[in-house]
């Protein structure tokens, strides 16, 4: 688990490091996407079986929860290295990893 979320942080930082002038501005326009399909009455409320078995939306409702869980582990690292440091910081989020 920590090796996959070790890749994933490590994709996250590369994506910043490719665009590092724009990743902010392309991270934002994600979040904003994101959190208008979230709210999309339309997308949210379609409860029929077929919808929710099919594997279109099984993989966007896990590709955006890793999104989140991502953004909230960097968030969470940030904070914590500054005054934790590197190791034990990794240490607190552990828990994080299982959600």
């Amino acid at each position: 688990m920590q090796q996959v979320s070790q890749g994933l942080l490590a994709q996250y930082k590369s994506f910043f490091a490719q665009h590092p002038y724009t990743g902010v501005f392309l991270m934002l326009r994600d979040r904003m996407l994101d959190n208008l399909q979230k709210r999309n009455p339309l997308e949210t409320h379609r409860t029929a079986e077929s919808h929710l078995r099919s594997d279109e939306f099984q993989m966007s409702a896990f590709e955006f929860r890793v999104k989140r869980l991502l953004l909230a582990l960097a968030r969470k690292l940030r904070a914590l290295t500054g005054t934790l440091g590197p190791y034990n910081a990794w240490n607190e989020c552990c828990m994080m990893l299982v959600a």
